[in-house]
């Protein structure tokens, strides 16, 4: 019998406990007919973020596209994942489109750190380590 996987206690070693509630909230239940429209939402996301950056010069493109990258890459896996797996890539899917984070991704060059650390683990948590980000 498996463990089941707790998203808190995956990140809370590396999130702030109000960030690490967050991405708690994304980890969702996800069926894999539901890929495509995450692919588009990270495109989407890089998208917009490479349409800011003459406006924006602190962006981190290139850790944008790294994440970007890795987490379409992960997206590939979805169908041979389970539920609990499905559900924290989802997370890290979520936490890389989502604005709101304590530290902005579009206005400090520090701003992807997290994102990076969260997606980080979650590729150790569903056998992808190739698709780590190193600093």
């Amino acid at each position: 019998m498996s463990v089941p996987i707790r998203p808190d206690v995956l990140v809370d070693a590396i999130l702030h406990p109000g960030e690490r509630d967050r991405f708690v909230a994304m980890c969702r239940t996800t069926d894999p007919g539901e890929v495509a429209e995450l692919r588009r939402k990270v495109v989407d996301h890089l998208g917009m973020i490479e349409g800011l950056l003459d406006e924006r010069p602190a962006v981190d493109a290139d850790a944008s596209r790294q994440l970007a990258a890795a987490l379409l890459s992960a997206l590939d896996d979805v169908p041979s994942l389970s539920e609990g797996r499905r559900s924290l890539l989802r997370g890290a899917l979520e936490y890389y489109v989502d604005e709101s984070d304590s530290i902005s991704d579009l206005d400090d060059p520090t701003g992807f750190d997290d994102d990076i650390r969260v997606a980080n683990a979650v590729f150790r948590e569903i056998g992808r380590d190739d698709l780590v980000i190193t600093p």
